[in-house]
């Protein structure tokens, strides 16, 4: 009985024990680091699940694009435009009429209700309730500023329709007063392009790029804020003769995602393509049929 009640009191004080200043934060310092390690690859999983959408958005663009194509014999136009405006010099009413290749297409993402109210004989301004409401299938899950952000009354896209293989900006398409005259892609004001005017091939055609749609406040960080840019109100055209990623311009190619940007071919598949693709390949990607033969990039 002596020996046992004299272990009694060592064990109770074991048991009443508890951690120490230093074991607390050495628990506190391991917890720590397991955070640091694990947050970086939750980020980039959840990045990943959203570039993935944003190629899922564009491939579904791609299938609209194709199922009008097989309604009507052609891509639909980049803008709808009368006379008046494709003999200007430059035009003046951008954005004259509704009709352009976002609102053209909606009945092929599923969004035939909503293309059945569209007045396409009045003006953009006339329709803009219409144009400001979210079209999330136009939206990079990435961006930093949500589905419903409006530029100038218009929501936002960031998928835009490639107009040619320009280095001097928009301009130079002449705005396709004759047809097709000097805009290389398969898109222009009034055009019709269809597939067989696709002579480089659909494969070798980029037909829709990712833009940011708007001018960032910051020319270096695109989630800065925005400056100005283009709403679905207006034609929602870019080209290929500006590098990629080159932010400062609303509507370059240029996304949310590191390293480049996803564009949409004409035979329907996209693909992401590096800021640091050779610049002369990622201008003849913009033009339909100018004869030369595109390499791996």
């Amino acid at each position: 009985m002596f020996k046992v009640h004299s272990i009694m009191p060592k064990l109770k004080s074991l048991y009443q024990r508890g951690f120490t200043l230093i074991e607390l934060l050495v628990v506190i310092a391991i917890i720590a680091v397991l955070i640091a390690l694990l947050l970086p690859a939750v980020q980039q999983a959840r990045e990943a699940a959203r570039r993935s959408q944003c190629k899922n958005n564009m491939k579904q663009l791609g299938l609209a694009m194709h199922n009008y194509h097989d309604v009507f014999g052609a891509f639909p136009p980049l803008e709808v435009q009368d006379t008046a405006f494709l003999t200007g010099n430059p035009p003046t009413n951008w954005g004259a009429y509704a009709g352009n290749w976002v609102t053209l297409t909606l009945p092929y993402v599923e969004q035939g209700p909503l293309y059945a109210k569209f007045n396409f004989g009045a003006s953009s301004s006339a329709n803009q309730s219409l144009m400001n409401i979210p079209y999330r299938h136009l939206i990079c899950p990435s961006n930093p500023f949500g589905s419903g952000t409006l530029v100038n009354g218009y929501s936002i896209s960031h998928y835009y329709a490639v107009e040619g293989s320009y280095s001097t900006g928009l301009e130079a398409c002449k705005y396709a007063s004759t047809g097709a005259t000097t805009s290389t892609g398969i898109f222009y004001h009034s055009s019709r392009t269809s597939l067989r005017d696709v002579t480089d091939g659909s494969s070798n055609t980029v037909m829709l790029v990712e833009a940011l749609g708007y001018q960032p406040s910051s020319a270096t960080n695109p989630a800065s804020g925005i400056a100005d840019g283009r709403g679905i109100g207006f034609s929602a055209v870019t080209e290929t003769g500006i590098a990629i990623n080159t932010v400062n311009r609303w509507f370059a190619t240029s996304s949310f995602h590191t390293g480049g940007a996803h564009v949409l071919l004409a035979d329907g598949s996209v693909r992401f393509a590096s800021q640091n693709i050779n610049a002369t390949t990622w201008a003849n990607l913009g033009s339909r049929s100018d004869g030369v033969t595109i390499g791996e990039w």
